[in-house]
């Protein structure tokens, strides 16, 4: 098994990645949920 930072900087990139899709995913869900539901905001 790697050391940790030896595994972060090799996973950086596809962490990096899956983190901005999370984010995206996210912000679309909430976006849609804010429409479909004005009253929370």
């Amino acid at each position: 098994m790697c050391p940790m930072g030896l595994f972060d900087l090799c996973t950086a990139p596809i962490h990096d990645m899956i983190s901005r899709r999370l984010v995206e995913t996210c912000s679309f869900f909430l976006g849609l949920f804010n429409i479909l539901n004005p009253s929370l905001d």
